[in-house]
């Protein structure tokens, strides 16, 4: 998994992201040193075609061709809860991804990602909640492989560059399966999306599990 992102849309307007941040920005104060100019990162398609994804436990697969090493999607709604589970298999019993989404507005707070894979033609899987009531709009794309490697590139760059408020280490569970470690972020409010950027690579060749969520005030559940 890699670059996902909350990342809400604005019609007509330059979102301001936490990748392409205000210079004043309290958060990221520090990850712009005086003299240098500051970038945007264009890291998902603008304006991607949209499809309709029913609820009530509908699944829609995309096979990705043989030369594929990432893939990207966005998912959305036209107002209503964004709930769905995204998942990338590997022939028909392993699946090397599973990716959770419960918004409270998926038109406030879509959800975008970047997922990189070995080259082997995996399927990606989006699989709507039982709920009849709240289907999906979902884009899927893959990248040719001049995109693909600007976008590795890309995010080598972001992870290389973070202060080290931004870049964290977070300690996982006890054997006995007990919580892990709890990290928090505040989010300056000029910043309209976030980029979220973890792996284990540094830290071992296990698999990443962790749970995301996004709250305003100390009991307001937004997204996870």
């Amino acid at each position: 998994w890699e670059g996902s992102a909350f990342a809400p849309i604005k019609a007509d307007s330059v979102s301001n992201t936490a990748l392409n941040a205000m210079p004043d920005s309290p958060m990221f104060a520090n990850s712009n040193p005086a003299g240098q100019a500051q970038k945007n990162y264009d890291l998902f398609p603008e304006n991607p075609p949209m499809e309709v994804i029913q609820g009530g436990g509908t699944v829609k697969t995309y096979q990705m061709p043989p030369w594929a090493e990432r893939c990207q999607y966005t998912l959305e709604t036209y107002g209503r809860p964004l709930k769905c589970t995204v998942q990338l298999w590997v022939g028909p019993i392993r699946n090397v991804h599973t990716m959770t989404i419960d918004s409270e507005d998926g038109r406030k707070t879509p959800y975008s990602a970047t997922i990189k894979f070995k080259k082997l033609g995996p399927t990606l899987k989006i699989s709507t909640s039982d709920d009849v009531e709240l289907p999906v709009l979902a884009s899927v794309s893959v990248p040719p492989p001049e995109r693909s490697d600007e976008l590795g590139k890309i995010f080598d760059e972001v992870w290389d560059n973070c202060i080290p408020e931004e870049k964290q280490k977070i300690q996982g569970g006890s054997t006995e399966g007990g919580p892990g470690t709890v990290r928090t972020w505040s989010i300056p409010n000029n910043v309209e999306s976030i980029q979220l950027l973890a792996w284990s690579k540094y830290v071992s060749k296990l698999s990443l599990k962790c749970k995301i969520e996004v709250l305003q005030g100390p009991n307001n559940h937004k997204q996870d």
